[in-house]
């Protein structure tokens, strides 16, 4: 375990630590995570590619800030975010490019490798506690949301959760769900046969199947 230079406590790792290694990344110390500082391919090439192509920089140590205007309205939150541009002498964007299917899908593909975010599956968390889609967010209630859970209480003071993201096809959530240990059940109704081998698929934290055998 690696320990940052400053306090001398374990450094984090961003989602995207295994994908860094595995692309051969030299991983170092910044800001308490353990970071690339540059890949075996060489800055030039990395340089060209990017400028050629496209790059990924992984922003997951880094802080977010999530504005939400208490109406409710987009609008609203147009015009904090126009603010926010002013502020740091930004140009406003004229117009916002938009993303094609195959974007998208690769978009989804790289999220369900990684799984970056928080994470609801038909509106529950792994841990079975209820979390409903947000009225705001254009994924359905059914299926797999990647995104931030927002807790909060109703009107009533009773605790809630809600996600905005983006939906993942169940596919591509099995193609990297995991087989769990095969572990010894007992059942007591199979008065025959009461002791089973169950295998479960899961998927960070996920339960998706569970299968036993005599």
């Amino acid at each position: 375990m690696m320990l940052a230079r400053d306090d001398q406590s374990p450094l984090k790792r961003t989602p995207l630590y295994a994908l860094h290694v595995a692309s051969g990344g030299k991983m170092v110390p910044f800001a308490g995570y353990d970071m690339p500082v540059q890949y075996t391919t060489g800055v030039l090439r990395e340089h060209l590619h990017t400028r050629l192509n496209a790059g990924l920089f992984d922003v997951s140590h880094m802080g977010q800030i999530v504005l939400r205007p208490k109406s409710g309205k987009l609008e609203d939150a147009a015009l904090a975010m126009a603010s926010v541009y002013r502020s740091v002498g930004l140009p406003l964007p004229t117009a916002m490019p938009m993303a094609t299917n195959a974007t998208l899908r690769a978009f989804a593909a790289l999220v369900a490798q990684f799984m970056p975010f928080d994470l609801v599956i038909d509106e529950e968390t792994a841990d079975g506690q209820p979390a409903r889609v947000s009225r705001s967010s254009v994924c359905g209630s059914w299926g797999a949301v990647a995104g931030s859970l927002r807790y909060f209480a109703d009107r009533w003071g009773i605790p809630r959760a809600a996600i905005e993201g983006t939906q993942i096809p169940m596919e591509m959530i099995r193609r990297y769900a995991t087989r769990g240990k095969v572990e010894v059940v007992y059942d007591p109704r199979r008065k025959h046969g009461p002791l089973m081998l169950k295998r479960t698929v899961e998927y960070f934290g996920f339960e998706l199947e569970s299968e036993a055998h005599r």
